[in-house]
């Protein structure tokens, strides 16, 4: 089993790198994020500690390292992953660019997320 999350974790670390995202595409910019959102995830299972997400207008927090969001601005936001990969708690944290609007909805405990 650890096996397996070590390798899915692998490999999306190889699809974040190959994945060029245009600057004004929101939707690739919201797959991004969800793609760092499992990894972050997948870390806190593997090496069994808490690992803290923070959505800070522009820049998105996991743990330590920051990642640009741009041209996205999302509120401010923040939550962790457990030792299971469970969310500390259910949200939606809206983002916006321009005029345009997505959200990413948190389920309570299990960390499921969608994207709406």
């Amino acid at each position: 089993m650890i096996e397996m999350i070590f390798v899915l974790m692998i490999a999306m670390i190889f699809v974040l790198i190959s994945t060029h995202t245009r600057p004004n595409s929101m939707h690739l910019q919201a797959q991004r994020i969800t793609e760092l959102l499992h990894l972050a995830q997948l870390r806190s299972i593997m090496n069994a500690e808490n690992v803290r997400i923070e959505f800070d207008g522009k820049i998105l927090y996991i743990d330590e390292q920051s990642y640009d969001l741009s041209p996205l601005v999302c509120e401010h936001e923040q939550f962790h992953y457990n030792e299971l990969g469970h969310i500390s708690q259910a949200d939606t944290i809206s983002c916006f660019q321009n005029e345009k609007e997505i959200q990413f909805v948190f389920q309570l405990g299990s960390g499921w997320q969608r994207v709406q």
